[in-house]
């Protein structure tokens, strides 16, 4: 969170249980109906969104002078979503969400729901979303997930950002983006390379603070649309 005005940032890591792949979360999933431990995390990310958007509620009703941002990994992406779905449409300001393996038509919902500003960061060469998140998902015979195919006729809010594509990376060199990277070629199934990858911190850090407009990404992303500022 951040004051309006004011470029120091109160930055807090929402911490929540997601099922390690641990003989114990094993015996928990079972217990709990779910035969492997990824689907139950997959029912903990949601309960935990509901967690993380009281949290915000509390910190923001009523305090006008407050932003507050979301930045999103693999299952937290739905965390945040699950979360942003549940609070007023314009109490997040922006997400940055990156390898996201919520369902790409469950996002659009929750897209269309708020007016939260988003840069979706897709990596289709993602191994774990692409090779595993297909066997172990929750639901049956649904591959696509935001993390490598985004949405289908996107609201301007929401802005899918296929970081290894070698056009997009050609065109952010362009403007002053070198070395964009999704994923890693030196190493298979990088689940995380998109922010380890320090390159990429620039276009991050501007889409966060608003520093570079929503237009001009789209641009560099070959994506058609409004600017939404």
């Amino acid at each position: 969170m951040r004051a309006r005005n004011d470029e120091d940032l109160e930055c807090f890591g929402f911490g929540w249980y997601s099922a390690e792949l641990e003989l114990s979360s094993t015996v928990g999933g079972l217990i709990r109906g779910h035969w492997n431990p990824y689907r139950w995390s997959w029912e903990l990310a949601g309960k935990a969104g509901g967690i993380l958007a009281n949290i915000v509620d509390r910190h923001t009703r009523g305090a006008k002078d407050r932003e507050v941002y979301f930045v999103a990994h693999s299952m937290g992406v739905r965390v945040a979503l699950s979360a942003l779905h549940q609070l007023c449409k314009s109490q997040v300001k922006r997400s940055l969400l990156l390898n996201g393996s919520e369902y790409s038509q469950t996002a659009k919902v929750i897209a269309y729901h708020t007016r939260c500003k988003v840069l979706n960061v897709i990596v289709e060469e993602d191994d774990i979303l692409s090779k595993l998140g297909s066997v172990f998902a929750p639901e049956a015979f649904i591959k696509d997930v935001v993390g490598q195919s985004g949405l289908i006729g996107p609201p301007k809010n929401w802005l899918d950002f296929r970081l290894d594509d070698k056009c997009v990376q050609e065109k952010a060199r362009g403007c002053g983006y070198a070395c964009l990277r999704g994923d890693n070629p030196d190493s298979w199934a990088d689940h995380w390379y998109s922010y380890k990858h320090e390159p990429n911190w620039r276009l991050f850090r501007h889409f966060l603070f608003g520093k570079k407009k929503i237009s001009k990404l789209r641009s560099i992303a070959n994506v058609s649309g409004e600017d939404d500022g």
